[in-house]
């Protein structure tokens, strides 16, 4: 699972599934879901990532507990 930082533009890129986004969906005031073609996320994108991890935490990700559900999102749920 690809996580990358653009330092110049502050936005972090989680990239879940290797799939093109077709559309997105605001979750958060800072936070987008990068939707596929069916609705199902393949991605994240994070504004003004160092405001809201913290700088120190760029420099290092660490995903624990996931929980994959058996439904996924669409937009419009």
């Amino acid at each position: 699972m690809p996580v990358t930082h653009n330092k110049k533009a502050n936005v972090l890129y989680i990239k879940f599934r290797h799939l093109p986004a077709g559309d997105s969906m605001d979750i958060g005031e800072e936070v987008t879901a990068l939707l596929d073609e069916q609705g199902h996320i393949v991605g994240l994108e994070i504004l003004d990532a160092s405001e809201i991890l913290g700088q120190g935490q760029l420099r290092s990700v660490t995903l624990k507990g996931l929980a994959w559900g058996k439904r996924p999102l669409k937009a419009g749920d």
